[in-house]
């Protein structure tokens, strides 16, 4: 309650309102858990939908190189294909800690869980990057690129402020690469149009927006998750634990006496017509 009455106040100024937008302030702790829950979720589907891709690709290797006899050897199979199968470990890896973590397998892992997505991310970056830069060589669009920026930076959504500087550190380096460490087959020196510079942006600009949303929805969701769960537990009247609260709280507490020996007595009074 306290950090939403600071939160309220901060909010009045047009300051306030701009580190309010970014993300600027101490979420409550229900809110935090409930937000780092959906970054492991969202985590999850987009390992999923990488694994798949890269398996798709490997596939697609072996039909159009291994079955014709155009590669001879693993070693020549393995080099032109790991960033697939590195790409797909991970995203088993995190798909698999993911699951266990959604089925309450894995809280005590819980301040972790950013680390390990922000892995996948960097690890997502690595190659967009290095795609996209192989692509813009050879007059190919870096589609590779925006969409791998887009996708690694929808699984950190921690605060607005955050989602924003990765994809502008990664988004200005990714430009300063093709401007300047990226060749020709004729080794010319390339260098983006003013064209792409004004596409680049405009995307960068609409990925902004995204996660800002994004977060919002989610905090959002927590703070109506967490009135529910507080108006189910609580008596209206008088605001104190109700009998399911009593009930629930019962049988965590009971799990914890009965295996270290201890033997609890209730003291359960009924107050009638109270």
């Amino acid at each position: 309650m306290e950090t939403e009455n600071n939160q309220s106040v901060v909010k009045n100024s047009i300051w306030g309102r701009l580190k309010h937008t970014l993300g600027f302030y101490r979420n409550p702790p229900y809110i935090e858990d409930q937000l780092k829950e959906d970054d492991v979720r969202c985590a999850m589907y987009l390992s999923a939908i990488v694994g798949l891709i890269e398996i798709v690709m490997i596939l697609r290797y072996i039909k159009n190189w291994v079955l014709p006899g155009k590669t001879a050897t693993v070693g020549i199979f393995l080099h032109y294909t790991k960033s697939y199968w590195i790409l797909l470990a991970a995203s088993l890896l995190l798909l698999i800690y993911s699951c266990l973590y959604l089925k309450g397998k894995l809280k005590k892992l819980k301040n972790f869980s950013r680390l390990f997505i922000f892995a996948y991310f960097l690890l997502g970056m690595y190659f967009g990057i290095t795609t996209g830069q192989y692509d813009f060589s050879r007059g190919l669009m870096v589609i590779c690129f925006l969409t791998m920026l887009m996708w690694v930076t929808i699984i950190c959504v921690w605060r607005p402020f955050s989602s924003v500087l990765l994809v502008c550190l990664f988004g200005s380096f990714f430009v300063w690469l093709l401007n300047n460490r990226t060749f020709d087959k004729a080794g010319n020196q390339l260098h983006i149009s003013e064209g792409d510079y004004i596409n680049y942006v405009t995307f960068l600009i609409v990925l902004f927006i995204l996660e800002i949303a994004v977060y919002y929805q989610r905090y959002s969701d927590a703070k109506k998750s967490w009135h529910l769960q507080q108006i189910s537990v609580t008596d209206d009247l008088t605001g104190i634990p109700n009998v399911r609260k009593f009930v629930d709280d019962s049988k965590d507490y009971l799990a914890e006496c009965f295996p270290a020996g201890d033997h609890p007595i209730f003291l359960v009074m009924i107050i009638s017509n109270f």
